[in-house]
């Protein structure tokens, strides 16, 4: 081989050891940018599942937390609700049992007082005590106006608990209804006896009648003895009275068309006096009523008569 060929020889050969370096560093330095790559990448990939991690164990605490917290708050509102349920349940039975309490005691008010007695048969006692004072009648009289449809039209019952509970004392109420004929209707003691025992009358017990017969003169003259005794009316002598002595005096009213009276005037001795006149004006007479209420009357000359 000349010297030619062996140069070119050796140049080719140099030339091909510097094309493997080359290749060599090339393919050193892409494989090197790959792997610093995938190193990254692994890296990066390492930290999103780091921090997704994290962020899912915050999440979840956070959820688990709000769920417990809301879980929480419903077990309360469930307690809570319970209690206010119970509580509701309560009152509500509470407010049944005063209703129904005062519903007894209401219907026990209206129906019986404290003593047991119905306000009806209350109203029965207050009408019978009514007629005894203003209208005295018999047991049986007073029954039947308690009960009759064109009286008081209270029950039977009602009526007998007010016959009942009546103070009264017939027999003295037979005597008063004997009075009251005394004085408007006067009559026989057998009509009398017949009115205040019959049926279609007053109704009153034959011994009740009977009793009424008995002290009816005897209750009357009483009555009469006490119209009698005037000075026991006029204790005591005054202007307002002297008139009225002198008509009890008198018998009869003062003839006031026939003669004038002068107004009465009291004297020293505390005795009162009064003149009348004519109608022409002459001197008819005086009276005088000493302190005693005793009546003297005198004429015009002044004679006692």
């Amino acid at each position: 081989m000349d010297e030619m060929q062996k140069r070119e020889w050796e140049e080719f050969q140099n030339y091909k050891k510097n094309k493997g370096k080359n290749k060599k560093r090339w393919l050193w330095g892409c494989g090197g940018f790959i792997g610093i790559f995938v190193i990254l990448a692994i890296i990066f990939g390492a930290c999103s599942m780091m921090f997704s991690n994290v962020d899912f164990e915050s999440t979840g605490n956070n959820t688990n937390t709000t769920s417990k917290k809301s879980d929480d708050v419903d077990e309360n509102n469930n307690d809570s609700n319970d209690d206010l349920s119970d509580s509701n349940n309560d009152n509500e039975s509470n407010s049944s049992n005063n209703d129904n309490n005062n519903n007894e005691s209401d219907s026990s008010s209206n129906d019986n007082n404290d003593d047991g007695v119905s306000r009806e048969f209350k109203n029965a006692l207050k009408s019978a005590q009514d007629y005894q004072e203003f209208m005295p009648m018999s047991k049986a009289g007073l029954y039947d106006q308690l009960t009759s449809s064109a009286g008081d039209q209270y029950p039977e019952d009602a009526a007998q608990y007010a016959i009942d509970n009546l103070d009264a004392d017939y027999k003295e109420n037979a005597l008063k209804s004997a009075e009251n004929y005394q004085e408007f209707m006067p009559m026989s003691d057998k009509e009398l006896f017949d009115q205040l025992t019959s049926d279609a009358g007053d109704q009153y017990t034959q011994e009740e009648a009977q009793y009424a017969i008995d002290n009816i003169e005897n209750h009357i003259s009483d009555e009469d003895s006490g119209d009698e005794d005037t000075d026991d009316e006029y204790d005591t002598v005054t202007r307002s009275n002297v008139m009225d002595i002198v008509e009890d005096y008198e018998g009869s009213i003062l003839d006031t068309d026939t003669y004038t009276y002068r107004e009465p005037e009291k004297r020293d001795d505390g005795s009162w006096g009064f003149a009348f006149y004519t109608k022409d004006g002459e001197l008819a007479g005086s009276y005088i009523v000493d302190e005693d209420g005793i009546v003297t009357k005198y004429d015009e000359d002044g004679v006692e008569e």
